[in-house]
């Protein structure tokens, strides 16, 4: 008995962890989104964001990452596509998102956890996607449709 038990427990638990959650809420929400809509990982965006700091503008990084690091370059090339069709509006929210996250992610690097004001932040501004007017809001999701996607499991 205790065995077919511990086999419905296993059973229940695991298949509650693979139901995949619509949208995180937790502390990688915001990268979680930029993922999704740039396919640019944690380490693509520590990348930019140093050459950015090191006084390259935006067609600077692209040069750079031509040469440096192909892998960007193409996902830098095929986000910069979609996003220079994007609306003003939608390029607003975009940007914003960008900030956050890169914000977000240098925290994280360069001291190891989240700032709770980076946190609120990165609430507030993976939940602005709720709050554009409903033709921005299928633009997105029309040029990224990931957006939409169920999350990966953490």
């Amino acid at each position: 008995m205790l065995p077919k038990l511990l086999y419905g427990l296993v059973f229940v638990c695991s298949a509650y962890a693979m139901w995949p959650r619509p949208r995180r809420t937790d502390e990688s929400a915001v990268i979680d989104l930029v993922m999704r809509m740039s396919r640019f990982t944690n380490a693509d965006l520590n990348y930019m964001d140093n050459l950015k700091f090191w006084g390259s503008s935006d067609k600077d990084v692209e040069v750079k990452a031509r040469d440096q690091d192909p892998n960007v370059f193409v996902k830098l090339v095929r986000f910069n596509r979609k996003y220079d069709e994007l609306s003003d509006e939608a390029k607003k929210f975009v940007d914003n998102v960008f900030k956050v996250a890169i914000e977000h992610n240098r925290s994280f690097y360069y001291e190891g956890y989240y700032k709770p004001e980076l946190l609120a932040e990165a609430k507030r501004s993976v939940d602005s996607f709720h709050y554009l007017e409903r033709g921005v809001q299928q633009e997105l999701e029309e040029y990224f449709p990931d957006i939409r996607a169920n999350a990966p499991m953490p």
